[in-house]
């Protein structure tokens, strides 16, 4: 049971690398977010341009819209699951711990440890819930204007929580 607990900080170091990972694709995500948005305002300037410009045209940025919306929903099932799989990995290891604890007389060293697990996975998950919501207020506000600009109707376009789109009256 001693040798077990010599693993720890290993996975600890594993855990850090994961959240520092995970924190520096969030960041990657902005950093294309904010480009999307630089390109939305560069695209109204041309339709503001030109006054003439074709549904068809605006229905294909709105596609390209939705593309990058998609792609964003599939990277975030993906951080999803990884959040996932780690919480489940450190519920195996705190089964494990509560073993050598009980066996062990380095339970305070252990403890410690846990809780800085328990820290890491709170932290990427507020991160994970934040870089969501950022992003959903973000693209609802994109499709309300996208969608106001090719509209005559009276319909505002909502996000649900799935990322699909109702037209409210």
């Amino acid at each position: 049971l001693g040798a077990k607990v010599g693993y720890w900080p290993e996975i600890r170091k594993e855990i850090q690398a994961r959240f520092v990972e995970l924190s520096t694709k969030g960041n990657l995500d902005l950093a294309e977010i904010t480009q999307f948005e630089v390109e939305l305002k560069k695209i109204r300037n041309e339709l503001e341009g030109s006054p003439e410009e074709e549904v068809s045209s605006l229905e294909r940025k709105i596609a390209a819209e939705e593309n990058n919306r998609d792609t964003y929903i599939q990277e975030c099932a993906v951080a999803k699951e990884r959040l996932r799989k780690l919480g489940e990995d450190i519920q195996a290891l705190d089964k494990m711990l509560d073993k050598v604890e009980k066996k062990n007389a380095q339970q305070q060293l252990a403890n410690r440890r846990r809780n800085v697990v328990d820290e890491v996975i709170k932290a990427t998950a507020k991160i994970l819930e934040l870089m969501d919501l950022k992003w959903r207020k973000s693209l609802e506000s994109n499709i309300q204007k996208i969608f106001r600009e090719i509209s005559v109707k009276p319909y505002t376009p909502k996000l649900n929580p799935d990322y699909s789109i109702v037209l409210e009256d």
